[in-house]
């Protein structure tokens, strides 16, 4: 259709100017030929010249309609590529188109409940008095950007989502829905979160291994006492050890094997105090060589809901690096409370050399570290601020150079009891 009316234009174009080439001449014949007339010949030079900047003027208007045609087919190619499922909703959020794309099919699939008509509001779990506050938002030319949901497509499927918002157009009051899968999103995390731990494992490899041999040499040793003290009554000491010390063995790996578990995501009701032991457990040997003081006041009856490995990891990056900022001699404390009963508290604080006041503001930026090139990740705070935050959580650290660092970790607090 497009091309049809450019033709047109054309051929239009080629029948006006031959038209006037054909009275610009014949007047300009009438100026020379019959007699001079200043006047026609002024009218056939004025003619002509129009004739010449109409010629241009549609030239230039075609090649600009060209450029646009050409901008219009690589926005819709990348629309049409985009993995963002995109929705057209009307003022109240109920839907009035879907953007067919490659993100539609991921996110819609081939639903038939997704209609126009229907509530995306509705759809993504939100309840009618949170969409009505962020319709006003919206209305107001305030966005809204990326946000999680749970986006229901059908009956028995449904899929953890980002989502951001906007207001298309403010006369016809129309929103425009971004919607993103998270699917790869939580891949990449797991994997992400299993490098931390592995990378952590490997730091803690060298203490596990000294942490093993001690109990296991005296294992040893009773056992060839029991050998020389066959059927005598003291061997009952010997015997005993060998269970307590085997104990200790069997504690220590089922530790490590926990903390290097894959992430899985089933989450639980879990007590506190526990986690946080066997994460000062597992450092032992690093206390010891350091000489560092640790002072525990851990409440017995916080319950968390959540992933415990995720959680226990958080807490073992977090005193890991308050030992890797303390001098020998060192003081650790670690203390759990209660905030109205709703939110549980751990503190982790130490004595060490704090962090300066001009890279505060990064310490939990991915990559950012600020040991020595081979001695860190720069994964641990980042990782373990989204393990808290994926809780519910928040995680604060408040450090003063040369005289110390405390952090602050709020969660969710369960009054039921843990699994």
């Amino acid at each position: 259709m497009k091309k049809h009316l450019q033709r047109s234009n054309i051929l239009w174009l080629l029948i006006s100017l031959i038209a006037i080439i054909l009275f610009s001449s014949y007047i300009i014949w009438q100026c020379f030929v019959q007699q001079f007339n200043f006047i026609n010949l002024s009218i056939a030079v004025l003619l002509i010249s129009s004739g010449i900047l109409n010629l241009i003027f549609i030239l230039r208007t075609a090649r600009h309609q060209e450029n646009v045609e050409i901008l219009n087919k690589k926005n819709l190619n990348i629309i049409k590529t985009s993995e963002e499922c995109i929705l057209l909703t009307d003022k109240n959020g109920y839907l009035l188109e879907i953007i067919r794309n490659h993100g539609s099919e991921i996110i819609l699939g081939n639903s038939e409940d997704i209609n126009s008509g229907i509530s995306v509001f509705k759809q993504l779990g939100i309840s009618d008095e949170d969409s009505q506050e962020m319709i006003y938002q919206l209305l107001d030319g305030e966005p809204l950007q990326n946000r999680i949901f749970t986006f229901q497509t059908d009956k028995d499927i449904s899929r953890e989502v980002l989502v951001s918002i906007y207001l298309l157009d403010s006369s016809a009051e129309t929103f425009v829905f971004f919607i993103s899968d998270l699917g790869w999103y939580k891949k990449l995390h797991n994997e992400m979160l299993h490098t931390e731990r592995m990378a952590g494992i490997g730091k803690l490899a060298a203490d596990i291994a000294h942490q093993l041999n001690t109990p296991l040499g005296s294992i040893l040793l009773s056992s060839q006492v029991l050998l020389d003290e066959n059927g005598k009554k003291e061997s009952q000491e010997d015997l005993e050890k060998i269970i307590r010390q085997t104990k200790r063995c069997k504690d220590v790996v089922k530790n490590l094997l926990d903390l290097s578990r894959k992430n899985e995501d089933e989450k639980i009701n879990f007590y506190l105090k526990p986690i946080i032991g066997r994460s000062v457990d597992l450092l032992t040997l690093r206390l010891r060589t350091k000489k560092i003081i640790v002072e525990q006041e851990l409440s017995p009856m916080l319950i968390i809901h959540g992933n415990p490995a995720d959680i226990e990891q958080s807490v073992l990056n977090l005193i890991m690096n308050s030992i890797d900022a303390m001098s020998v001699g060192g003081k650790l404390s670690i203390r759990t409370t209660t905030y109205h009963d709703k939110r549980a508290i751990i503190y982790i604080e130490d004595n060490g050399n704090g962090i300066e006041t001009d890279i505060q503001n990064r310490i939990f930026d991915p990559f950012f570290s600020t040991k020595k090139f081979g001695e860190g990740t720069g994964l641990g705070l980042a990782m373990s601020r989204q393990i808290i935050e994926e809780h519910g959580g928040t995680i604060e650290i408040n450090s003063k150079q040369g005289k110390g660092t405390m952090v602050c970790i709020m969660l969710p607090q369960i009054r039921e009891e843990a699994d």
